[in-house]
Parts: C-alpha cells; structure tokens; sequence
C-alpha cells in the first residue's frame, strides 16, 4: 500500500511540475504521421485490450508534419487514455451488444495544417462540464488530478495549435487537435 502511495504523489508531483513548466517544442520532421500515431496506439494497447476497448488508428493524407514528438506523444497519450476509461465506463452500464471503441483519426493538409481526432463512444461529458474540461485540477473522475487535459493543452497551445471538444453525454467524445505546419514561427 505505501509503495502505491508513493508512486501516485510521484504522478501527481511529475504532472505538477510539467504543468507548471514553460513548454516550448523541440520541432523534428515526421516523415510518416500514421506511422507515429499507430506507435501511440500500439502503446496503449493493452490498456484498451484489458478494457474491453477496441483501438483503431487510421490516417489520410501522408504529407510530413514538424512537431515535438515527445510532447505530442505525451498529449495523445492523455487523450488516447481518457477516451479508452470513457468507453470502458459507458460498456459498464450498457447492454452485452454495446461494442466500446476508440479511433485515432488524422488528416495531413496541403494548406498545413495537421489535425488528428480522438473519438470514442463512451460515456460523454456534461454540457455544463466541456467549457471546463481543460482546467487544472477538474476532473470528473474519482482517482486522478485533473492535469492530464491541462497539460495536453497547454502542449497544442505551445505548437500554436487548437483543441476542440464535441460530446453527447451518454453517447461519446471527440477531440479535435489542429496543428500549423506553414509558418508556425511567425
């Protein structure tokens, strides 16, 4: 028990620190998007598979991006997450025919823009609750510290990007990231 303690103030600690931090993104080439996105998915995996979750990945356009690789890994890993609890949560009260999903959609633009898509048909999140969703410290959840959406903003903030939510509640999420490719030192 005191181990789990100690390893859940080390997150707890950790994410503090990262939110607090000025980010600024180390850019690098990604020659091939889809190839990055399924490394995230592959990553969670087991998580989704545990879950009852079926993961998917997929990609149009294959244009290279520039963007911190790390940073970005670390916010679709938060998202991939969230939406892989969402759906488990939402399967937990549904019938034995609800199928929980999560997909991973991405679109590389001509115009240079780079917008991924993190979709799930779990458990939604309340109209009143979505202004709200990337405040430090809200959460909804019973465990956790409500930095996770916090620091995934402020990491597509720090590539001159834009997040959006769509939900239903009861019915799935979507988060949209839009990430300049042209001119993003201007």
């Amino acid at each position: 028990q005191i181990h789990l303690g100690i390893r859940a103030l080390d997150r707890i600690i950790t994410n503090c620190l990262q939110f607090a931090r000025d980010l600024k993104p180390r850019y690098r080439r990604l020659d091939n998007p889809l190839r990055f996105l399924e490394e995230i998915c592959d990553s969670c995996r087991p998580t989704a598979d545990k879950a009852g979750v079926l993961l998917s990945c997929s990609a149009k356009g294959d244009l290279p991006v520039e963007v911190d690789p790390d940073l970005l890994s670390q916010a679709l890993l938060n998202l991939v997450l969230n939406a892989i609890d969402a759906a488990k949560m939402r399967s937990a009260t549904s019938t034995a025919q609800f199928k929980p999903t999560v997909e991973v959609q991405s679109d590389t633009i001509q115009l240079g823009e780079w917008r991924i898509a993190v979709k799930d048909n779990g458990i939604g999140i309340a109209e009143e609750d979505i202004s709200r969703v990337f405040d430090p410290f809200f959460t909804t959840k019973s465990s956790g510290t409500g930095l996770g959406l916090a620091i995934t903003h402020s990491i597509i903030s720090a590539h001159r990007g834009t997040i959006g939510v769509e939900s239903v509640l009861h019915a799935g999420t979507t988060i949209t990231l839009t990430l300049p490719q042209a001119g993003r030192d201007s």
